[in-house]
């Protein structure tokens, strides 16, 4: 059964991005500037992720004769960039030995690696949340990665599952209060999205379905409207936080 999810994540925003800290991605870039780095300047890089490690056996197909990799790294998505103008490429999605749903999907580190290797944590609270454009046939999530801390919290991370939108785009501005953990969780151990973007390691988009065949696009130009209003959103929202800042000022004057 072939299914189509198309996913354009053309924009990615925060609010902090108008404090120079994290720079808005329009997703023709190769490495996204999170305002987090450590020394070895490696975050930002995109990734791809899939099931195998629980039994699935689904995979990112990407587009065409495309071989991935560049001059340092092997998995580099640098030609999948290029081509694409973004990301594009089909999720296969394969159960295997799974009892649930299979996945796959993409992702960046906010901080990057450490000499190791081992992606680290940054305190990305001061973004005040992600804004995304995008389209998708099939609903998406955005989830919040918490490195060795997944594990502990049974890997129910906190995210936000994103509406299908099948024509045109979306838009959606996600505060930090907005990623919660599944409610199938029953653990002992919770964590908010708040409290989540203090010790952010990773950011990832996932698809999740029944087995099938999903195609999927981060492409979008920089220089459209779609994006125009992404970052207008976060504009606004941020005039008006300033706006109430304000007025609370004078009544306590």
């Amino acid at each position: 059964m072939n299914k189509s999810f198309v996913a354009a994540t053309a924009l990615l925003s925060v609010s902090a991005a108008f404090a120079g800290e994290f720079k808005t991605w329009y997703g023709d870039d190769y490495q996204i500037q999170t305002g987090l780095e450590n020394e070895t300047k490696t975050q930002g890089y995109w990734f791809s992720y899939d099931d195998h490690e629980d039994g699935g056996e689904s995979k990112i197909i990407w587009p065409g004769s495309i071989e991935i990799g560049n001059s340092q790294f092997a998995d580099a998505l640098d030609p999948v960039i290029e081509h694409c103008g973004g990301i594009c490429g089909t999720a296969a999605l394969s159960k295997g030995a799974l009892t649930y749903n299979p996945f796959a999907g993409i992702g960046f580190n906010v901080a990057g690696e450490d000499a190791s290797g081992n992606p680290v944590a940054g305190d990305a609270s001061a973004w005040g949340g992600i804004c995304i454009t995008y389209s998708a046939s099939a609903a998406p999530s955005l989830e919040l990665g918490l490195g060795d801390f997944d594990a502990t919290i049974g890997y129910a991370n906190p995210s936000f599952s994103l509406p299908r939108a099948a024509v045109g785009v979306a838009h959606k501005v996600i505060p930090w209060s907005g990623f919660t953990q599944p409610s199938w969780y029953k653990g002992t151990t919770k964590i908010s999205g708040e409290e989540a973007a203090k010790q952010l390691v990773s950011v990832k988009f996932k698809m999740q379905a029944q087995p099938g065949m999903y195609d999927f696009t981060f492409a979008l130009s920089a220089r459209t409207m779609e994006l125009a209003r992404c970052v207008v959103v976060v504009r606004v929202l941020l005039v008006t936080m300033l706006l109430l800042d304000m007025i609370i000022l004078i009544n306590i004057i």
